[in-house]
């Protein structure tokens, strides 16, 4: 008897210890479960949230200007230009809590303007939050780089033509790049250059998975090419603020001329499908120590369709719908 005794002994043991097995197991099935949930319930309510953000964008009013106008990219010279200086000059959003900042003191050239609003500039109510610049063109003036710096952000500044060393770190906390933007990744161009694509140097940089705060383009003409690159690889969900100075010459009427500026609009258009707003526009004559920098510009526009003027605009967007963090492969 003693063997059967043994036998029903283990029997017992075996079945207490399938008991606390089943039931660890369905503790452990019910806490991931539970987070399950959780997790279900935190995606949905961003969905919400950002459904909610989604709707509240501002429309793009028609600008009555451009009516009768031939299909952008298929009008004359005249009708292109007239198209894109009526874009500029109307503003698709009213930033009501901003500044300009850096720029030279007595002109107020190279300032830029920043909407602190806080769903542009999360900073404006969560000091802890780490926003990224990325400036391309320096030019000599590190003024508004320094600023956004000075509020905390981790700001990179590139330049391939500025005498400094690569890889250098202002007082500021602004790190400089002897680096391009380009369309093309190449350690040496023809100007003996390193140039790289935003792409390359968001992943280069180790910023995947973040937002850029403010993005800044002064590189003398390539304005439309950056725009055009954060529209190709997806990235102006996660671009906060842009702004661009815009280097337009004339004469329109030249192939090469007219291009560009339907480039110009088609980008920026492309981009308000996007979320991007213009906000603010400024005629960079400030340079002329001219008492009305606008009325510059409207002494040259009359003739940029068929001479070799040129106008100069810095453009300034805010994005409505930044709602993911930049992701580049």
């Amino acid at each position: 008897m003693a063997p059967s005794r043994n036998v029903l002994v283990v029997i017992l043991i075996a079945f207490v210890a399938v008991l606390v097995v089943i039931h660890l197991n369905s503790s452990t099935l019910m806490n991931q479960l539970n987070q399950v949930k959780k997790l279900t319930l935190a995606v949905e309510h961003e969905e919400q949230e950002v459904h909610e953000l989604l709707q509240k964008i501002p429309p793009v009013q028609e600008i009555h200007e451009n009516k009768g106008f031939a299909k952008p990219g298929e009008a004359s010279p005249k009708e292109e230009f007239e198209r894109l200086w009526n874009y500029v000059y109307t503003m698709q959003y009213n930033c009501s809590h901003g500044e300009y900042l850096g720029g030279n003191p007595g002109n107020g050239d190279g300032a830029y303007w920043l909407c602190s609003e806080p769903r542009f500039w999360p900073r404006e109510t969560d000091k802890e939050y780490k926003c990224l610049m990325y400036s391309f063109g320096v030019g000599g003036d590190f003024t508004f780089d320094d600023e956004i710096a000075n509020r905390g952000c981790e700001v990179h500044s590139f330049d391939p033509t500025e005498q400094l060393e690569d890889g250098l770190v202002r007082e500021s906390g602004v790190t400089f790049h002897k680096i391009g933007i380009s369309a093309t990744d190449t350690d040496k161009d023809g100007n003996g250059w390193k140039m790289r694509t935003l792409k390359t140097l968001i992943k280069e940089l180790g910023h995947n998975g973040r937002y850029i705060d403010y993005l800044k383009m002064d590189t003398e003409s390539y304005e439309e090419g950056l725009m055009q690159q954060v529209l190709d690889n997806d990235l102006a969900k996660c671009v906060r603020h842009y702004a661009q100075e815009i280097h337009l010459f004339g004469p329109i009427s030249s192939p090469g001329k007219l291009a560009k500026c339907r480039h110009l609009y088609r980008a920026m258009t492309q981009l308000n499908d996007h979320g991007w707003r213009l906000y603010n526009t400024t005629d960079n004559c400030r340079y002329l120590k001219s008492p009305d920098p606008h009325a510059r510009q409207l002494q040259v526009k009359p003739s940029m369709v068929n001479s070799g003027n040129a106008i100069l605009w810095e453009t300034m967007f805010v994005n409505f719908a930044a709602t993911e963090p930049c992701k580049v492969e």
